[in-house]
């Protein structure tokens, strides 16, 4: 059971196709998706998005850049974080306060890391690792 809370997909785009294939892959369930070419967020409205982040993570082709935009120099954040058009990139997924954008295979087996490990201190996890070790200690104690 691995959760993104929010994605930001344009269908049809080739990164997103990936993105999605990814996510059915490994059975990772979207809280609240929205459709990029129906809710472009432009210039001003990503800047207030990324700036509600702890952590962005963009990655555009093999290359992956980590600002915090508490701290981070914002005009190289937003170059990194908008497309030709000057609209936040798609895909572009929420993960507790860190934002994930573009496509990159690093980023997305990351991703799928820190899914799990953030449902395991949530509890979603805990009480099936608890029952299996209990389970592997009473077979050997």
């Amino acid at each position: 059971m691995n959760i993104i809370e929010w994605a930001y997909l344009r269908k049809g785009w080739q990164s997103c196709t990936r993105a999605q294939k990814f996510f059915d892959q490994n059975s990772i369930t979207i809280k609240k998706s929205v459709d990029a070419r129906k809710e472009t967020i432009t210039e001003k409205p990503a800047s207030e998005l990324i700036n509600s982040f702890n952590k962005v993570i963009v990655g555009r082709g093999k290359k992956v850049v980590e600002f915090k935009p508490s701290s981070d120099n914002k005009n190289e954040i937003m170059k990194a974080s908008l497309g030709r058009t000057g609209n936040l990139r798609a895909p572009a997924v929420q993960i507790d306060a860190v934002l994930y954008i573009g496509f990159n295979d690093n980023i997305y087996n990351d991703l799928l890391s820190v899914s799990i490990w953030n449902l395991f201190f949530k509890g979603y996890i805990n009480d099936a690792f608890v029952r299996a070790k209990n389970k592997t200690l009473h077979k050997n104690g």
